[in-house]
This record gives C-alpha cells, sequence and structure tokens, in this order.
C-alpha cells in the first residue's frame, strides 16, 4: 500500500499503524521514492533501493528522516561510480528514473517505450546506458515508422520521453553528455497525403517490373490492397483464400480480425513468385531461411532512389491506394472500408483529390 494521506514528517510517520489484515505498507519519501520505510506490525525499518538493490539501513525513529535520506545519498554516491559503466538503459529508468518522477505519466511512457523496443527487437533496453548513440536511434526509428507503420506522433511520444529521461540521467550523474540532445522530432502532418503522380508511376512499374525478388510481388500486394507494410510481411500463405479472394489478417492496427479482397493484379504477383502453386503453409514474403523479416527494407532505400522518386515511403502505397481509388470515382464510403478505417474522417483527408480531379475536368473545355 503506498502513502495515501501519510506525512511524511517524524510526527506521521510515528502515527501510522497498519490496518486489520495488512502485513506490511511501504511509505515513500517523497523526495526521493528510491528511499522507502517499510512499515510492519512491530518495527518501521528504513530500505534503501540503488540499482534494484534494496537494503535496510535502520531502524525509525531511532533512524530519524534527515539521517535516513543522508545515509541513502551517500549509498547512491559510493554506487554511483561502481554501478554506471554497466547500468543498462531499462535499470536506469525502471530503478532510477521512475521511481524518483513525481509525474503520473511517466511510469506509463517507460512502459511504452520498453515495448517499443520489445515490439521490434531492438536491443537497447539492455544496452548500457553509456552506449546509446544518436544515429542508433534515428534509424531505429525510421525501421519502426516503415515496419509498423505507426503515426509520427507515436513514435515522438517514444523519442521525447527517452530523450528527457537520458537528460535526467546526465543530471544525476549518470551521463558525461547527452547522447540524444541532437535529436529532432519527427513532423507531425497529420494530413499528409503523398501518391505517385503520372511520371513517378511510370518509372515506378518500369523499375519494379525488372526485379526478381520479393519486392515486386510485395509492391504490387501494397498498391492494391492498401494494406501496411508489417500486414504485409506478417501475410502467409494459410492467410490466402482463393475461394474468396480474400487475404484474412487474423490481428490488425485495431485488434480486430479483418480480410482485404485480392484484385486479379494481385493474385498474379501471388501465384508468379510462388511459382504457379501457393503453398500451404509459411510466411509469403519470409527471408532466406523461411522466417519472418525484421528490421528495416534498405531494399526499399535503393529501390526507391532508382525510381528517381523522392520523398515516397512503403507507408505512402497505402496512401496511393486511396487516392486511386478517389480519383477512379469509388464512393468514398467505399473507401473507407478497403482501407479498413474505423472513423469516416480518416479516409475524407482523400476527398479532396475527386475535387481537383473533377475542376481538372472542366479546365478542359
Amino acid at each position: 500500500m503506498a502513502n495515501q494521506d501519510t506525512k511524511f514528517t517524524h510526527q506521521g510517520l510515528d502515527r501510522v499503524r497498519l490496518d486489520s489484515g495488512e502485513a506490511y505498507r511501504l511509505l515513500y519519501d517523497p523526495k526521493d521514492k528510491s528511499l522507502r520505510l517499510r512499515v510492519q506490525p512491530k518495527r518501521k525499518t528504513w530500505v534503501s533501493r540503488v540499482n534494484g538493490s534494496d537494503k535496510s539501513i535502520g531502524q525509525f525513529p531511532a533512524l530519524t528522516i534527515e539521517t535516513a535520506r543522508q545515509i541513502h545519498k551517500k549509498r547512491l554516491l559510493e554506487l554511483k561510480g561502481a554501478i554506471s559503466p554497466t547500468l543498462s538503459l531499462g535499470q536506469y529508468i525502471e530503478d532510477v528514473d521512475v521511481p524518483k518522477s513525481d509525474s503520473k505519466t511517466v511510469p506509463a511512457k517507460a512502459r511504452n517505450l520498453m515495448n517499443a523496443f520489445t515490439k521490434s527487437g531492438a536491443e537497447f533496453w539492455n544496452q548500457r546506458l553509456q552506449d546509446i548513440r544518436l544515429q542508433d536511434i534515428e534509424d531505429w526509428r525510421q525501421d519502426y515508422l516503415e515496419e509498423f507503420g505507426v503515426a509520427n506522433g507515436t513514435l515522438n511520444s517514444y523519442t521525447v520521453y527517452l530523450k528527457a529521461a537520458l537528460g535526467r540521467a546526465m543530471k544525476r550523474g549518470y551521463l558525461t553528455s547527452h547522447p540524444l540532445a541532437n535529436l529532432k522530432q519527427l513532423p507531425e502532418d497529420h494530413h499528409r497525403v503523398r501518391y505517385l503522380l503520372d511520371d513517378e508511376r511510370e518509372r515506378f512499374c518500369d523499375v519494379l517490373e525488372q526485379r526478381k525478388d520479393f519486392l515486386k510481388p510485395f509492391c504490387i500486394v501494397a498498391l492494391n490492397t492498401g494494406m501496411r507494410r508489417n500486414e504485409i510481411i506478417s501475410m502467409r500463405y494459410e492467410h490466402l483464400d482463393l475461394t474468396a479472394r480474400v487475404i484474412r489478417i487474423p490481428e490488425t492496427k485495431s485488434g480486430r480480425h479483418q480480410t482485404v479482397p485480392m484484385n486479379d493484379k494481385v493474385l498474379s504477383a501471388l501465384k508468379a513468385w510462388a511459382g504457379g502453386k501457393l503453398p500451404s503453409r509459411g510466411f509469403v514474403f519470409g527471408n532466406d531461411q523461411g522466417a519472418k523479416r525484421h528490421g528495416r527494407m534498405k531494399v526499399w532505400d535503393r529501390f526507391i532512389e532508382h525510381c528517381q522518386i523522392d520523398n515516397f515511403r512503403i507507408h505512402d502505397m497505402r496512401h496511393d491506394f486511396a487516392s486511386q481509388l478517389v480519383l477512379k470515382g469509388v464512393n468514398i464510403y467505399e473507401v473507407q472500408k478497403l482501407m479498413r478505417h474505423s472513423d469516416i474522417k480518416l479516409t475524407q483527408r482523400y476527398a479532396h483529390l475527386r475535387d481537383e480531379s473533377l475542376l481538372n475536368a472542366v479546365n478542359l473545355l
């Protein structure tokens, strides 16, 4: 049980009594939450936590609040020099940054960052604090963006907390300099709609046609289904229903099972990639070992550079899919269903393309 309304004064702590059936209670020092008072039926013990290790440093009231704080601070200073060389980012966040924070949102931010690292297979959480590098974080951010198709704002929420946490680590003496001092946030353009222009599409298709690797069917699927990068990379042959001509997605961004229709281009591309007859099991676009691909698709970077197309990401093929549907006169509500948007507002950002198309048409008169 936490502090509740207990005043962290000699008189306040002296009055603390356990409720009936309560085995113990931990009271956190509001000035440093890694110093706690463990209240038990017959004693009250000061507990100092440093680098995940708890140590009893004396009994209250014999050991006063100020003395306990001094002993705890001394222990921190003594161990800081020893633990800093091996202290990992995760240890620092879990044992120092979160306990010392007065913000109610920091624990959730720390948990979200850890989950993002775990989800992407990144090792930063277990990496030494001194080994965190700006370029590595920037590369991870780009890989995460391409693999999971999240919004820039989502990634910013992770890196803003990470940058702030490392700033606090420097102030506390765990770092001599701030490794992410020059990390800039990604632009949050909520209305960004990037699709291929006619001349870009021609170059894109010409270069794509020459390819013999997985990128060719990957792009054909993306441009003709609007599926996200991770959905395509995770696609298995078991998910393909040739009778209904749909791709079944076991778990989408919204957490629901969904289906995506396959047109002739997608079906032909998948059959050609499989060599004619589709296998019954396995990842459609697995790596050389047949496992799911992870990390940044550098092959895309080389491909799009060869196409001489600027500012066109993998996720923009999803925007291109929606844009082409609108430009070809498909009803906005049907586009919503095909894009699997839960809110029509997300789809309406493409609606202006239809207006532009009609304006261009009358300008031909």
